[in-house]
């Protein structure tokens, strides 16, 4: 099961939140750093929604106490770049488990250069893709690959921390 979004909120700088507008029900909470180099994670401590903690609401019901202690990941850095070595701006930068777990994105900025939020050990896919209906670059995976199922597995282990460089994307002109 993946579950159903119902609402979501933003940390404020001392660490607090409150999410309004949840229904009576069974939820659960998935704390997303949304950058940084830390590790997404389900209330309490899982890594899927299916082994998360569910919190059951009355109608009403006020619940505090629902924390959590990301825990650190290793970041992937890179450079994005067109054929004659010019950067991108604005790719989207796609870390993806390989089966099942959480995976980490980024955006490039004006040099073309990108660093995801973190990630575990693990083998992932790394997908390089201008977010846009009509893309100038054609998507592609890391190390040139041009599918999903074409695509060379990036292997993260403990001795790539804090951050594994060096994934970079050369990227060809989209077909038009």
């Amino acid at each position: 099961a993946t579950g159903d979004w119902v609402n979501s909120t933003t940390t404020a700088p001392d660490g607090t939140y409150s999410v309004p507008g949840l229904p009576p029900t069974d939820v659960r909470v998935r704390f997303d750093p949304c950058g940084g180099p830390y590790v997404e994670q389900w209330y309490s401590g899982a890594p899927f929604f299916d082994s998360s903690t569910p919190i059951i609401l009355g109608d009403g019901e006020v619940r505090t106490g629902i924390d959590a202690q990301l825990l650190t990941g290793i970041t992937i850095s890179g450079r994005v770049t067109d054929t004659n070595g010019a950067p991108i701006a604005g790719i989207n930068v796609s870390v993806n488990p390989e089966t099942s777990g959480s995976g980490a994105w980024a955006v490039t900025d004006g040099n073309g250069d990108y660093t995801t939020n973190g990630v575990g050990p693990g083998h992932y896919r790394v997908n390089f893709y201008e977010p846009v209906p009509a893309p100038t670059w054609a998507t592609q995976f890391w190390n040139n690959q041009p599918t999903w199922n074409q695509a060379t597995i990036l292997t993260v282990t403990d001795a790539d921390a804090p951050t594994l460089p060096g994934i970079d994307a050369v990227m060809s002109r989209a077909a038009t």
